[in-house]
């Protein structure tokens, strides 16, 4: 039986078997409230809009996340239409590289270890903040993505230790279709099951603890979940055949 502790390093030895090192370094537990809500085309809708102003008013550091270049465009311009006075910034991956470099660094002074206590303001983005980037926010929306990027996400929630946080614990709202029709998102993501998993996963536990829920969810994501419909099964089935054929060719 596989061990559930973290951090941990896991080798699969030739014959195998496995082989565990459980370094001595704990990472302290962190709580993460999730909320999650069903809107048309997985857009926030005009009340939640409305909702991230509120936040950034009352000294929230908000980041907004989307899967879609042309969705965080969208975000963003309604954001900017609510208010004259929030700052709201727009980071994603297809601005010039000039450009991009001058965004990043604003980004990173705004929204980084060193950022101001209580400075209100929104980020929207898309996955180019899930990596590399130290960056900590205090509220994040986020479009529905695979358990596994939804924990990089998240690792973007109180990320340093600070002493005037506008909440006590960190929340995140994802965002998801009425559905299972996941439309663009499925298709970035390429397995549609990832999708209605990591959602399943959300519904059951609206307060997740970390560092337990790391391969707990990330196991039971990639796997057949009980009352999984038919053809999110088959789904998954289908996209581990393409994922074989890859590998012999």
């Amino acid at each position: 039986k596989l061990s559930l502790e973290y951090p941990l390093i896991t080798t699969v030895l030739p014959n195998h078997s496995f082989k565990e090192f459980i370094p001595d370094e704990k990472t302290e537990d962190k709580h993460v409230n999730i909320e999650l809500r069903t809107t048309d085309n997985v857009l926030p809708d005009e009340e939640l809009l409305k909702e991230i102003i509120e936040y950034a008013e009352r000294g929230f550091a908000v980041a907004v996340i989307c899967n879609l270049v042309s969705d965080a465009q969208y975000t963003w311009r309604k954001l900017k239409q609510l208010s004259d006075t929030v700052k709201v910034g727009l980071f994603h991956g297809r601005y010039a590289f000039i450009d991009r470099d001058r965004i990043e660094n604003d980004v990173i002074l705004r929204y980084g270890k060193g950022r101001k206590e209580a400075s209100g303001s929104i980020l929207v983005a898309t996955q180019v903040i899930e990596q590399s980037l130290d960056l900590d926010f205090d509220l994040m929306v986020t479009q529905l993505c695979p358990v596994e990027l939804l924990f990089q996400r998240l690792g973007r929630l109180y990320r340093h230790q600070r002493y005037n946080r506008p909440s006590d614990v960190p929340k995140c709202i994802i965002l998801s279709p009425k559905d299972n029709d996941f439309g663009l998102h499925g298709y970035i993501y390429k397995n549609p099951a990832y999708l209605w998993r990591t959602r399943s996963l959300a519904q059951r536990e609206p307060l997740v603890l970390f560092p337990e829920a790391y391969r707990r969810w990330i196991e039971l994501a990639h796997s057949k979940l009980e009352n999984e419909p038919e053809l999110i099964t088959k789904a998954d089935e289908q996209f581990a055949i393409e994922e074989l054929g890859k590998e012999y060719l």
